[in-house]
């Protein structure tokens, strides 16, 4: 469904395209045979109102009335019997193509105005790609009367070999080929610029503003991924020390410096094998896949060395208590090969890893412990 319109606007410029071909007999460059080249000429004619149709049902679903919609199906419905009826009466010899040709001309007429009403009653409704589209459908429009209008008076009066031999409806193909091919492209980018802006949204929502890393939200999600599997992972629970002293004898500006100088060092260290999360305040987390476990003991003393150089431009050095819990920590060793093994929620792990990282911190010897 997501290639649906370029499909149908491809349908109906190739059934137009070959119309156009056999009406103005270049399409007798590649076959001989008349008949086939009548045939396919009122087939392509009569077909293509269906793929407009069913574009305008996809574009404007959930978006009209359901009096308009009912009626985009009706009329796209008479299409479809138009077409069956009218080449099962041609191929069995009981009504040529061409003696039918009133019908789809009445056709035309009826779509003409119903679709110029629809508009009218709606038309300070109107988005730009409808814009574009009811231009193309009416410029169509104005040529097909047009064309009738030529085609019968020419019929009625035998004036094959005047000016009025000359169609200009190929032009009003052209044009209409042209201004729905705009509206597609218009539609396309809006539906991209509105899928843009809602992933914008949507990584801000789970975006720790001060910091850039991710927030309690995200961690919540990644929780939630994790507890719907059984792999193991594990979680480092950190917390800065000296925040507070910070904020109290520097003021909130030179807090908010040392958490982003701490923000930048804990997520350079894990950058590589895990996710880093602030959860707020001067409490960080980060959340470690299976494949990656063995590396914790190594992403910590990265943090320790970027600690250290990121420290040089504050007034307070960059120190942290930290905590690791595995998940694999709470199954029972004599029942891992067990389908009934409990396997520990993302909740309980963290709550063992800050229980980890408070005992750190209470026998950190650091004035900046309070």
């Amino acid at each position: 469904m997501k290639f649906f319109q370029i499909m149908m606007i491809g349908f109906l410029s190739i059934c137009l395209g070959i119309w156009t071909l056999c009406f103005t007999k270049v399409f007798q460059l590649f076959s001989y045979n008349l008949a086939f080249n009548t045939s396919l000429e009122y087939s392509c004619l009569y077909i293509s109102p269906l793929p407009l149709y069913l574009l305008l049902l996809h574009m404007r679903y959930k978006q009209i009335g359901k009096i308009l919609w009912r009626g985009l199906i009706i009329v796209a419905s008479i299409d479809v019997l138009i077409f069956v009826t009218t080449s099962i009466l041609n191929y069995t010899d009981i009504v040529h193509f061409p003696q039918s040709l009133w019908v789809f001309h009445a056709y035309v007429i009826l779509c003409v105005v119903y679709l110029f009403a629809a508009v009218i009653s709606k038309k300070n409704l109107l988005d730009t790609p409808t814009k574009f589209l009811a231009a193309g459908i009416f410029t169509f429009g104005a040529f097909s009367i047009l064309e009738l209008i030529r085609f019968n008076v020419m019929t009625l009066f035998r004036l094959e070999h005047t000016m009025l031999g000359i169609t200009w409806l190929p032009l009003g193909t052209l044009s209409f080929i042209i201004l729905l091919v705009m509206s597609y492209i218009v539609y396309t980018y809006r539906l991209m610029s509105a899928k843009t802006e809602k992933d914008v949204l949507k990584e801000i929502a789970y975006r720790d503003s001060l910091t850039g890393i991710y927030n309690r939200t995200k961690c919540q999600q990644i929780f939630d991924i994790l507890d719907s599997s059984t792999a193991d992972f594990a979680i480092v629970s950190i917390d800065m020390n000296g925040l507070k002293l910070v904020n109290d004898r520097y003021g909130h500006h030179e807090g908010d410096q040392l958490i982003k100088a701490f923000a930048m060092s804990f997520h350079d260290a894990f950058a590589e094998i895990g996710t880093s999360i602030r959860m707020g305040g001067d409490e960080f987390l980060a959340i470690i896949r299976v494949e990656h476990i063995d590396e914790v003991e190594v992403a910590l003393a990265k943090m320790k060395v970027f600690q250290e150089r990121n420290s040089k431009k504050l007034l307070t050095p960059l120190e942290a208590a930290y905590g690791v819990a595995y998940r694999h920590e709470f199954s029972n060793s004599t029942n891992t090969n067990s389908e009934n093994t409990e396997l520990a929620d993302s909740e309980k792990v963290y709550q063992l890893a800050d229980e980890r990282m408070y005992a750190m911190k209470s026998v950190m010897k650091s004035t900046l412990v309070r």
